[in-house]
């Protein structure tokens, strides 16, 4: 609904840039799991009735430095991910493993919240290579039927 933007040391909230950055994203069932579990954890620290989702101790909004310093590099380092891997890595991870599984580009366009299937293209187009042969060996079996 909202993004969130520090100017000059100020947090405020933000409609997104584009109408297709407002959009619902399904989840995985292990992330909405892990969302309920969180949510317990906060009912029982007092957080969850009128915090954002993901907070600072105070219930606060996370800056970016503070999650990057106190949350994201311990996650890093306990999954041994690459101290050069920025958190922001993880929407191309995620958007790579959904083109390698055969998930359809203008699904993982809608996901990004991009406003144009080129560019969802253009970026992630080289891991789509075994689409080519897939793609061509079900041309062959269509024809097949059709010749019969």
């Amino acid at each position: 609904r909202y993004t969130l933007e520090e100017v000059r040391g100020q947090l405020r909230l933000k409609e997104p840039q584009s109408k297709s950055g407002r959009r619902s994203v399904k989840l995985p069932e292990m992330a909405v799991s892990a969302l309920w579990d969180h949510k317990a954890r906060q009912i029982t620290e007092g957080l969850a009735a009128s915090h954002p989702v993901f907070c600072d101790a105070n219930g606060q909004f996370l800056r970016k430095s503070n999650f990057a310093r106190r949350d994201w590099k311990p996650i890093r380092a306990k999954a041994e991910i690459a101290s050069t891997v920025v958190f922001h890595a993880l929407r191309h991870t995620s958007a790579s493993l959904l083109l390698a599984t055969g998930a359809h580009p203008k699904v993982v366009q809608e996901r990004l919240g991009q406003s144009k299937i080129s560019l969802t293209m253009d970026t992630y187009s080289h891991l789509m290579s075994g689409m080519q042969d897939d793609a061509a060996a079900k041309l062959d079996i269509a024809l097949r039927v059709q010749s019969e």
